[in-house]
């Protein structure tokens, strides 16, 4: 039996008319549909898709929580991640860590905030206070 040039998909194979629905199933070269994002690619790169470029391929949290958002979803999923570091919301507090450190900080410094947050409201009275003295001293 003659052999011919086929091309399927991206293969360019050189075979038999008798041997061509054999290797439209197991070309590594086939054209594919994902099934996350519908995007073509290849058998042969159908993992490297999934894990490199895929919109809708889980990935791996890069602050390590343990959860897999979409690659599409990563944005979103960074800024609620409780591996996510944030800054204590006390003024004056340099405070900074994830979730639970934050939560256990806010316990630790409970009594700590509390003579912050005294101390600023203080000086926010005081500065008040002088500017209704000087109203009143410029008041016709």
């Amino acid at each position: 039996m003659p052999s011919y040039p086929v091309l399927i998909g991206a293969a360019n194979a050189v075979l038999k008319r008798k041997d061509e629905p054999t290797h439209k199933e197991e070309c590594l070269y086939a054209v594919i549909s994902c099934e996350q994002c519908h995007q073509n690619t290849t058998v042969a790169n159908k993992e490297l898709h999934l894990e490199k470029t895929c919109i809708r391929g889980e990935i791996r949290c890069p602050l390590k929580c343990r959860k897999r958002p979409r690659r599409m979803e990563l944005q979103t999923h960074l800024l609620v991640c409780v591996e996510r570091q944030r800054q204590c919301r006390v003024n004056g507090c340099h405070f900074a860590g994830n979730f639970k450190e934050m939560e256990q900080h806010n316990k630790d410094q409970a009594e700590k905030h509390v003579s912050l947050l005294t101390e600023m409201g203080e000086k926010l009275l005081d500065v008040l206070l002088k500017k209704v003295r000087l109203t009143e001293a410029n008041a016709p």
